[in-house]
């Protein structure tokens, strides 16, 4: 019984640290990634995931007035990760008309395929 306790204390502290981060810094982690991303939902996972590392890693650090440095920095790396990423997968949005007019061209391809010798 007192296990069960002590892990809803551990679930309970966490919970009350994630809020203090989130109201504190949420804003300003926030602002930073829409900055970077030009995106709010891409943002908002990058405030997400900001905010998992904090509690997953629970830094030590000198200040406490270091604290939102430490998490703007943090946010900003996974910001240039999902530039990148973005970039990478940009593609234009293919048309229906684009797309049955390419299946009539791409008949040729078949009777070619057909027309090959078995093996």
């Amino acid at each position: 019984m007192a296990v069960k306790q002590e892990k809803q204390d551990e679930r309970a502290a966490v919970n009350q640290k994630a809020e203090k981060l989130l109201k504190d810094y949420g804003n300003s982690i926030l602002r930073m990634a829409y900055a970077y991303l030009h995106n709010m939902s891409d943002a908002e996972d990058i405030l997400q995931e900001t905010l998992i590392q904090y509690l997953q890693t629970a830094p030590v650090l000198e200040n406490p007035a270091h604290e939102k440095a430490w998490l703007l920095k943090v946010a900003a790396n996974p910001s240039k990760n999902r530039i990148d990423y973005n970039r990478i997968r940009q593609t234009d949005e293919l048309e229906e008309t684009l797309v049955a007019e390419k299946r009539e061209d791409l008949r040729f391809v078949w009777e070619a395929v057909r027309a090959l010798p078995e093996k």
